[in-house]
């Protein structure tokens, strides 16, 4: 087994890692001797070896007024992994109660609308998932949306079950439909809007939970999408969908 790599996964220096196999190999020795085989000058040695004492995986002794270091068993790597599992640990309970005063400082200053830019079906994946989820953190289970071929077509490629994710979180849509095309879908209503046969590429329009998205395909058939995030361009696009879903039959 290559030694460097694995310790590296320790979070190890280079240079503490130089030092500590410099020790296992050379036995009980000066910082001197172990500054020279570890190829590290001795002041760093000397503060890597403190470190290293600091964690258990060496100690040392007098001998002759001079200081030896020696290395302790490696099975004392264990106790380095549960020292770091413990801070992770409690910094995963500190980020539980972290998260929500961020989400509260987003919040207040979160008046001014947020624009957020995707490129790819993959883009179109993650605001697929943040619909389905912000739905189901807001309460309101559903949403509107006007389809377009060749955005339709595009969309749900990274997400081809969205449609059964959907009907199984109850989440009902209305669709405004600017082409023919289509399937009918369990908790789902559309219409069709008749439209100028030159608007060949009209957005996609996904709106939900205080949020808008917008699809587009560009030039080179892939998926560009915008989505902003506030209340009001949400409630204006929602009275604008409302009036025209009363016109159509």
């Amino acid at each position: 087994m290559d030694l460097f790599p694995t310790l590296k996964k320790f979070d190890f220096s280079d240079n503490e890692i130089n030092v500590y196999l410099a020790l296992l190999r050379l036995g009980p020795s000066p910082v001197r001797k172990i500054a020279e085989e570890s190829k590290v000058n001795r002041g760093t040695t000397y503060d890597i070896l403190k470190s290293l004492i600091e964690q258990r995986l060496i100690t040392y002794y007098h001998k002759e007024k001079h200081q030896y270091f020696t290395a302790e068993n490696p099975k004392n790597l264990s106790l380095v992994l549960e020292e770091k599992r413990k801070k992770l640990d409690l910094l995963g309970n500190q980020m539980n109660d972290l998260i929500p005063e961020l989400e509260s400082l987003a919040n207040e200053s979160g008046k001014k609308p947020v624009v957020k830019f995707y490129e790819g079906a993959h883009g179109g994946k993650i605001i697929l998932e943040d619909l389905l989820e912000s739905c189901q953190k807001q309460g309101n289970l559903s949403y509107a949306a006007y389809s377009s071929e060749p955005v339709a077509q595009t969309l749900y490629e990274k997400f081809p079950n969205f449609t059964e994710k959907r009907i199984q979180n109850n989440i009902s849509v209305r669709v405004i439909s600017l082409w023919q095309g289509g399937t009918s879908a369990k908790l789902a209503s559309r219409k069709y809007l008749p439209t100028d046969k030159q608007s060949k590429d009209p957005n996609f329009v996904l709106i939900y939970a205080d949020k808008v998205a917008f699809f587009s395909v560009n030039a080179a058939g892939e998926l560009i999408a915008v989505l902003v995030e506030d209340r009001a361009i949400f409630q204006t696009q929602m009275i604008i969908f409302e009036q025209i879903w009363k016109t159509l039959p």
